[in-house]
């Protein structure tokens, strides 16, 4: 008789301890939103772009340095127009005029007469280039403890056309002759967005274009200036 009692009983205590499988692996269940599964550490969520670029008119000037220059220094002061077909990808034309100082190398070889050796002198005068951007990498970075700043780092390649003043020094005047050269460059930018519509821009760019018929010039241009972001064609 009391195994016969003991059947309903232990029947009993099986329906009510069934649920607690399945509450326990419910409690292990993955965390219903991204902001959890990060929380929670079990993934790392990659967040949109702060500010969105695609269709988006960028416009922008500038003001640089060029510091590897024997005999001058200049000083490139210029625009440029963008277009971003994607957030990664963007095309673009920039120009500039540079303003030339001349260096204690070349106040020296004047003071002593040795002018003849660098005779006649090459400087650029201006730069003319279209080229493509890519910006693979995008993040926010806290300011001071207290602001947060969104940015975009991408590098550049393009092809285009300096102008070089080829100075010759005579004994009785000065010959200048200003001669277009195919170039190109390459380089890294940098966009850190104080607004939706404006952003602090950086540029390192290397040129590279034949001097002389015989060598290959590198001057290297570091540029800072300020861009402006018009709305998207599509009205976003």
């Amino acid at each position: 008789m009391r195994s016969r009692a003991a059947v309903p009983t232990l029947a009993a205590l099986a329906v009510a301890l069934a649920p607690w499988p399945a509450a326990r692996a419910e409690s292990k269940a993955a965390p219903a939103t991204a902001a959890a599964w990060e929380e929670a550490g079990r993934a790392k969520v990659i967040q949109k772009r702060a500010f969105e670029k695609t269709g988006r008119h960028q416009l922008a000037a500038f003001g640089g340095f060029v510091p590897n220059d024997d005999l001058s220094w200049l000083f490139p002061v210029g625009g440029r127009y963008a277009y971003h077909i994607t957030e990664m990808f963007a095309v673009e034309v920039h120009g500039a005029y540079l303003f030339a100082a001349p260096t204690s190398l070349s106040r020296r070889m004047d003071d002593d007469q040795k002018a003849d050796l660098m005779n006649p002198r090459e400087t650029l005068s201006w730069t003319a280039f279209a080229c493509g951007h890519w910006f693979p990498i995008y993040g926010k970075f806290a300011l001071l403890g207290s602001t947060v700043a969104h940015f975009d780092v991408g590098i550049k390649a393009g092809i285009g056309a300096v102008g070089v003043a080829s100075v010759e020094l005579t004994t009785t005047e000065e010959k200048r002759d200003f001669k277009p050269r195919i170039a190109g460059e390459a380089g890294a930018t940098a966009l850190a967005y104080v607004h939706e519509h404006v952003a602090l821009r950086l540029d390192l760019t290397a040129m590279f274009y034949g001097a002389d018929g015989r060598n290959v010039k590198v001057p290297f241009e570091a540029s800072l200036g300020v861009s402006v972001f018009l709305p998207s064609l599509r009205g976003e």
